[in-house]
């Protein structure tokens, strides 16, 4: 309870509104898991829900707090160096992605400058208006499987 007192007065913004409401409900005779509980409705965060079972648990069992917060400390530093690691592996795959997705249009650009009845025969012919449908649709699907390559979750 002094520890939550203090975040509540010595934090500035968010956090110490946060703190405040926890002060608040605690005060108020609320459970500590239902205040935890509702700490993490409001911050919807996957960090706020690991402190919050931690200290309910700690709080029905007992324990030492101190090596507790040690290992989520210890979790919450690794998550975030991975994260940052995944970054920077995945940021020149990103790169590549939107140069390619960037290159065919940049290329038509050139080529219709350089000779603009050259595209002529696909806007005019039926077989070259089936050519860009299927292109369109190639394209798309492209950028759709790429997409899903790159998206990785933590």
């Amino acid at each position: 309870m002094q520890a939550i007192e203090i975040v509540k007065d010595e934090l500035k913004g968010a956090i110490s509104d946060e703190f405040s409401k926890i002060y608040m409900d605690i005060n108020y005779g609320l459970s500590l898991e239902v205040v935890f509980g509702r700490f993490h409705d409001r911050v919807q965060l996957d960090d706020a829900k690991y402190i919050t079972s931690s200290l309910t648990l700690l709080n029905k069992t007992g324990g030492n707090i101190v090596k507790v917060f040690s290992s989520i400390e210890k979790s919450f530093f690794n998550k975030r160096k991975l994260r940052n690691e995944l970054k920077a592996m995945t940021a020149s795959s990103i790169f590549v992605f939107r140069l390619l997705i960037i290159m065919p249009f940049i290329f038509s650009i050139v080529i219709f400058i350089l000779n603009p009845s050259y595209f002529s025969p696909l806007f005019k012919t039926p077989v070259g208006l089936v050519i860009l449908g299927l292109l369109a649709i190639i394209f798309a699907s492209y950028i759709l499987v790429i997409k899903k390559i790159l998206k990785v979750d933590l």
